[in-house]
């Protein structure tokens, strides 16, 4: 004897999907830590230290586009010449400092003189922040 077996066509409910990015929406509300001025609290790492790099050359690109060699004002074609003047270029660290309003195309012709005289070891310095804000 054969027995006839009837399959039932299934349908796919989306409304089953909203309710669950529904939950997963409140969840996700509920377990964020705000404090009161509305800023997510991150979380403080046990492990975490200043890393120190031996001050080689300091290059500080100004606001106006004018060239800091270790605190004495200079241009790139000073800086060319003085990184020539240099004994081991490969192993050379320059601190590279440069303000948040200063062009970047001053930056990059600084970053693209580095690379021409084969300086390879650039140390891009940011600001800490005082008082929760950066200038």
């Amino acid at each position: 004897m054969k027995i006839k077996l009837y399959y039932r066509k299934r349908n796919f409910s989306p409304v089953a999907m909203a309710d669950i990015a529904f939950l997963l929406l409140i969840f996700l509300i509920l377990t964020t830590n705000v404090n009161n001025n509305g800023n997510i609290k991150l979380p403080f790492f046990k492990y975490s230290q200043k890393v120190s790099y031996p001050e080689k050359i300091v290059v500080a690109v100004k606001e106006n586009g004018s060239i800091m060699v270790d605190n004495k004002p200079s241009g790139l074609q000073s800086l060319s010449s003085f990184l020539d003047s240099l004994p081991d270029k490969k192993n050379t660290i320059v601190r590279l400092i440069a303000d948040r309003s200063t062009d970047y195309s001053n930056v990059d012709k600084v970053l693209s003189l580095l690379k021409d005289k084969d300086v390879l070891k650039i140390v891009l310095v940011t600001e800490e922040p005082v008082n929760g804000k950066t200038r």
